[in-house]
């Protein structure tokens, strides 16, 4: 992701003053203000400005509400349409595809990718995947109420075997498990951690990366995207197979708690050699962390 701001001296200094008059530049936080947990100052400066809030502001000015039905809307936006459970934060996500969060130049998808979305939500990566070229993308996603929006939105794409829409999660087993539903359904999440924000649970069917890779027949896997909100570490787990024998690149959220990002390499180093960038990062306080993190195969 490249920096849109550039990050003047003056600033800097205010903010390690403000940490130092906060308390906040004690170790271990130092370490992640310098640079130890892979953001950097530079990237953490830029942390403290939301671009992808404004953009989401931009966009929704630019989009108008075509219908609503069964709790659902459908929006036209500069993206295209997309249908959206009343309640979401659609343009949020549109943002962080305008802004190409989750990769761009040589971390996007290219052209004749295969590539598998986990944790599709309505299906703003697929629709960002399918402008850079995907041949086939999988969009994983497990709660009812963003599957019906996937199926609705890539309706055409689905009739001509692009997209395949999975109702499940991604985990390091089979079986089943609850997860955590917000109004924003960009926030729903497998419950590793549980959630004061939610507004009900629901038991949702779990499947590995490499069952699911058998299950649709696949030849290959040429990118994989995952945001699912802090269960990255245990799908990555039940990617052991197709990381080792394919090596896909990769754009993997690791931004959900502090440690996230070393139970992710861990994941992906324990199957094949791969090599780490740091896109986005978010700061909480005076700690930074990366938002997502691109994986390229050594």
């Amino acid at each position: 992701m490249v920096l849109k701001k550039i990050c003047r001296p003056a600033a800097l200094a205010a903010l390690l003053i403000a940490g130092i008059a906060g308390g906040y530049l004690a170790q271990p936080a130092i370490s992640y203000v310098f640079g130890m947990n892979q953001c950097g100052l530079l990237k953490g400066y830029s942390a403290l400005h939301d671009a992808t809030l404004e953009e989401s502001r931009r966009l929704k000015a630019r989009s108008r509400l075509l219908q609503k039905t069964d709790g659902l809307e459908l929006w036209q936006t500069p993206s295209g349409e997309f249908w959206n459970p009343r309640g979401n934060d659609l343009f949020y996500a549109l943002a962080e595809q305008t802004l190409r969060n989750y990769g761009d130049g040589p971390y996007r998808v290219k052209s004749g990718d295969i590539v598998l979305d986990c944790g599709a939500n309505v299906g703003d990566f697929v629709r960002e995947a399918l402008s850079a070229g995907a041949k086939l993308v999988i969009a994983i996603e497990p709660v009812p109420r963003s599957v019906a929006c996937l199926q609705r939105t890539f309706s055409r794409e689905i009739t001509e075997g692009r997209v395949r829409v999975v109702p499940k999660a991604v985990w390091n087993e089979a079986g089943k498990m609850k997860m955590s539903l917000h109004d924003n359904s960009l926030l729903d999440n497998l419950i590793v951690v549980r959630d004061a924000r939610s507004v009900g649970y629901l038991e949702v069917p779990l499947i590995t990366i490499d069952a699911l890779f058998s299950e649709l027949g696949l030849a290959r896997v040429d990118f994989i995207k995952m945001d699912i909100e802090g269960a990255e570490p245990n799908a990555l787990q039940g990617a052991h197979h197709i990381l080792a024998a394919f090596r896909p690149r990769m754009s993997i959220a690791t931004e959900h708690w502090p440690g996230e990002y070393a139970e992710v390499m861990k994941a992906i180093l324990n199957a094949a050699a791969y090599h780490s960038t740091c896109g986005s990062c978010v700061r909480r306080q005076l700690e930074f962390f990366p938002e997502v993190t691109f994986w390229t195969p050594l």
